[in-house]
């Protein structure tokens, strides 16, 4: 009886013994199989309005400006207005010495009226000649019909009197030439001497002022600019990636650099043709836009650098999804992973629809709605149909 007793002893010893160990060895075995499970982190699928952006930036300018360029050459005598001044349409801006050109004018109304009374002359004395000899003509017809005078000399007198009639034509033609010419000079003299007076084409604030009384101008060198800063746009450059979601009209939200103020905008124009621009990574081609300003504002000057959120698309009431949700196979077709309330992942097919900052409009291809519904962020091709997830939030909500 005493020996059975003590193999009990010692059993039951080495059973409590090992109980730990068991315990652990099971214990470690659950936590292999529960690791075995993939943990996946989620979002939920949700219903809201959505808007599609392109963001870029630009240079303000105003939309309307005028280079001014000198018209002939000369020195300013005079200016009468300083960079930075507000002027009207047709103000005097500057003026040049006149002194030569209103000399020159003077000598060619002189020309003129010398070639004038020359010309005329000229063509008087050739009428007088083509008159006698006409004369000369009639009298010979009329003695040669009665034989009082040779055929020769009938005929002579005939082509003597063709002879002046054609010199009374090119005397005509040359004088009247000759007169339109000293005519031209005069009037390109005149017209230089209006030139001197330097006029404002419109009305605006003066920049780029590069005259000064003095100073000597040449033919079509530039003089200053016009610009009207009640209107300004913005110019830009959009990536040929991006052109083909903006049109004309589009709202734009206009910010200058350090303030979170937006001003309206809109998509005024967009260029025909694209170019090749340089970057601080080599080169991309993009294409021109200009955006108006179309709210009042002295928030932006000339040449400030602007912020531009365009607004390229907008949907209301649509299911929404984190674009990291999106799983796209080999075959191309995108999917998301939804989770069941057993943790249990079914793949859903789906259609790309309008593209947020964000989120991404969900399209299922099965007509289904799967509002608030949990999916899978970023997930891998070792996700299937059916498997067995672990969800990261619901863990940590356990732990705590």
């Amino acid at each position: 009886m005493k020996k059975k007793r003590g193999k009990r002893f010692w059993a039951v010893v080495l059973i409590l013994i090992m109980l730990p160990f068991i315990g652990f060895i099971l214990k470690q075995s659950a936590k292999q199989r529960i690791a075995d499970i993939p943990l996946v982190e989620t979002s939920v699928i949700e219903r809201g309005n959505l808007s599609s952006n392109v963001y870029t930036s630009g240079t303000i300018r105003a939309k309307n400006s005028i280079s001014v360029l000198s018209d002939i050459s000369g020195r300013i005598a005079e200016v009468n207005f300083k960079e930075g001044d507000i002027i009207s349409e047709g103000d005097v801006v500057a003026s040049l010495k006149t002194d030569e050109l209103y000399y020159a004018v003077k000598e060619a109304e002189l020309n003129l009226d010398l070639t004038k009374r020359r010309e005329s002359t000229e063509l008087a004395s050739a009428k007088r000649a083509y008159e006698e000899a006409e004369e000369s003509f009639e009298r010979n017809s009329v003695l040669y019909s009665e034989g009082a005078v040779s055929k020769s000399q009938y005929d002579e007198s005939r082509r003597l009197l063709l002879d002046l009639r054609d010199e009374v034509e090119k005397v005509e033609e040359v004088s009247g030439k000759q007169i339109e010419l000293e005519s031209l000079r005069l009037e390109k003299l005149r017209a230089d001497l209006e030139k001197s007076k330097i006029i404002s084409p419109a009305g605006g604030t003066l920049t780029n002022m590069q005259i000064e009384a003095g100073g000597f101008v040449t033919l079509n060198q530039p003089l200053f600019t016009v610009q009207d800063f009640n209107e300004l746009e913005v110019l830009t450059q959009i990536s040929e990636y991006d052109i083909s979601s903006l049109k004309t009209g589009q709202k734009v939200l206009v910010r200058s650099q350090g303030r979170e103020e937006a001003f309206d905008g809109r998509v005024a124009s967009i260029a025909p043709d694209a170019k090749v621009a340089s970057n601080g990574q080599g080169s991309e081609t993009v294409v021109e836009v200009v955006v108006e300003i179309t709210e009042p504002t002295d928030a932006f000057k000339p040449n400030f650098s602007a912020e531009l959120q365009i607004l390229t698309g907008s949907l209301d009431d649509v299911l929404l999804v984190p674009y990291e949700a999106v799983y796209t196979k080999k075959g191309g077709e995108k999917v998301v992973f939804m989770i069941s309330d057993e943790s249990t992942v079914s793949e859903m097919p789906i259609k790309p629809g309008l593209e947020g900052d964000l989120l991404m409009e969900l399209i299922p291809l099965d007509g289904s709605d799967p509002e608030d519904v949990k999916v899978v962020l970023n997930p891998t091709e070792k996700l299937k149909n059916g498997m067995v997830v672990r969800v990261k939030e619901t863990e940590e909500e356990e732990k705590q």
